[in-house]
């Protein structure tokens, strides 16, 4: 360091009153002296500000603070959710026959595509295109009818259960 690093320095130190008059003129005149006497160790890093006091704590992180009066009151933070019940506001979906179909139809729409897919490639010679492309085309007919076949089974067995609901209530 130079002789006006020091100088600015011990200045700072100075100004946020870290040094007192006294010892700003000891520092000084032995830095224009040449001897390397520094200035005490407490004065190069204040554990305080000018006037005495410690630094504020910092305010605590957005995520630390209480979010329980944003909650609805029938939610409880302090017990864990129970997942085997349902809300009694939800509504559970149930299966239907056209949605089934829906659904596996476009699954199956998938194969087709892959098929022609397949027989392009075999057009151009890309045989290991056509290899699975095949095999793709198999994967999604066999999802396709899967959705299909154990959606019509799902919603028969939910119309079986509302009808029997049904008629336990009459």
């Amino acid at each position: 360091m130079s002789i006006a690093d020091d100088l600015q320095k011990l200045f700072e130190l100075h100004r946020r009153g870290a040094l007192t008059d006294d010892e700003y003129a000891r520092a000084k005149a032995a830095v224009l002296a040449g001897t390397p006497e520094s200035p005490p160790p407490d004065a190069l890093d204040p554990p305080h500000d000018v006037t005495g006091q410690p630094p504020p704590a910092p305010p605590p992180p957005l995520w630390a603070k209480d979010a329980t009066p944003f909650l609805p009151p029938e939610v409880d933070l302090h017990r864990p959710p129970d997942f085997r019940r349902p809300h009694p506001r939800e509504r559970r979906l149930t299966p239907t026959k056209t949605g089934s179909a829906l659904g596996g139809g476009c699954i199956l729409v998938g194969g087709v595509l892959a098929l022609l897919m397949a027989g392009v490639g075999a057009s151009h010679g890309a045989l290991e295109l056509v290899f699975w492309m095949m095999v793709l085309a198999v994967v999604l007919i066999a999802c396709g009818v899967g959705v299909i076949v154990l959606g019509y089974r799902a919603a028969d067995k939910s119309e079986a259960e509302r009808r029997r609901r049904e008629h336990d209530a009459d």
